[in-house]
């Protein structure tokens, strides 16, 4: 049987570039080359596709870097190799966006794989656009009854009450830009004059903001897996604890030593069970297809489960929750990359 040609598409000119790059490179690396053709593909922070030929990731520039261009073109090849004045073709099966964030999850890269006919890994267009835009994804879930917590949003140029959202959200409360990840631009306010700064700060990086009352408790992921048909799986929750970290912010994920994840999370299996159903009826109720990390709220003193966001492409190094909670579910990195790959090949776009 021939190989299958995969493109793994890594960087991007989100502000999870570098996330993203381990997330590309975990990818990369775990295809079995056996069974597939890997081409890596990076795209610089200034948007601009390469032909990564190297393996150093940790330092880019050092690699050669050979200029691509994207055509979205149908019945040809879509990726092609610049040298000098001339082009040559990379037969490309599928793609394999490892992309966090803004024009990677948000169903822009999604679109123009759409435009070429190229079949690609993870959730659609709308999907991926309902999941990164954290108001919809809320509202969406609010209509099925899916337990929350309470929020308010704002739209650049709106008059802001602050008043108001203290009144509905109390304090402390997060400030957070619609679109974004990693906890970028996200506040923890806890006065009045926090609130300011942090509104400021969260519209640095989107022109729009949900505000979300603050919730005392344990912090839930549960792994998503498959078409979104009856197939659809969903792994046991995880836990993420951090101790020194006011909330879970940038820092708290990828730099503190002290943050660590508990696989499975030491909860009951009743509670356990309810995760997994909420992020199932969360990733069909958004039209995924694929993969998706679905997280949620333990809260203290009520033990009410509350979803906090979805996301389309979590972070996908060997420590990274989504392929550690499927590993534990019976999908460890080669299977799993299979399974993503078959899902694909499967999917009408």
């Amino acid at each position: 049987m021939s190989k299958l040609n995969i493109a793994v598409i890594f960087g991007g000119c989100s502000n999870e570039h570098d996330v993203s790059i381990g997330s590309g490179a975990t990818v990369i690396q775990g295809l079995n080359r056996q069974k597939y053709n890997v081409t890596p593909v990076y795209i610089s922070r200034e948007g601009k596709w390469f032909l990564f030929e190297g393996e150093d990731f940790k330092n880019i520039e050092s690699n050669t870097l050979t200029p691509l261009i994207f055509s979205p073109s149908r019945g040809g090849s879509n990726f092609l190799v610049q040298n000098g004045d001339t082009f040559s073709a990379l037969e490309i099966d599928i793609a394999f966006p490892a992309l966090l964030g803004r024009f990677g999850e948000d169903g822009t890269i999604q679109g123009l794989f759409e435009m070429a006919g190229l079949p690609y890994v993870g959730c659609g267009v709308l999907s991926s656009a309902l999941c990164m835009e954290k108001v919809f994804s809320h509202d969406i879930s609010s209509t099925l009854n899916i337990p929350q917590p309470p929020y308010i949003t704002h739209v650049l140029g709106d008059n802001i009450n602050l008043k108001a959202i203290i009144e509905k959200l109390g304090l402390p409360c997060f400030v957070k830009p619609v679109r974004s990840g990693s906890s970028v631009g996200i506040t923890k306010a806890k006065t009045e004059e926090e609130l300011k700064t942090a509104i400021t700060e969260a519209f640095k990086h989107d022109s729009r903001l949900i505000f979300q009352k603050n919730i005392e408790g344990r912090e839930l992921k549960c792994a998503v897996l498959g078409t979104g048909g009856d197939d659809t799986v969903a792994s046991f929750p995880g836990e993420t604890i951090y101790s020194s970290a006011d909330f879970y912010d940038y820092e708290a994920k990828y730099l503190s030593a002290e943050t660590r994840k508990q696989i499975p999370a030491d909860v009951s299996e009743e509670i356990g069970a309810k995760v997994q159903g909420l992020a199932l009826k969360v990733f069909k109720a958004l039209h995924c297809a694929g993969l998706s990390r679905v997280d949620f709220f333990l809260e203290d003193g009520t033990g009410d489960i509350l979803f906090n966001e979805i996301n389309t492409f979590p972070a996908f190094t060997g420590v990274s929750m989504y392929p550690n909670l499927c590993k534990h579910m019976g999908y460890p990195m080669d299977v799993l990359l299979d399974k993503l790959i078959e899902i694909a090949q499967r999917t009408v776009r």
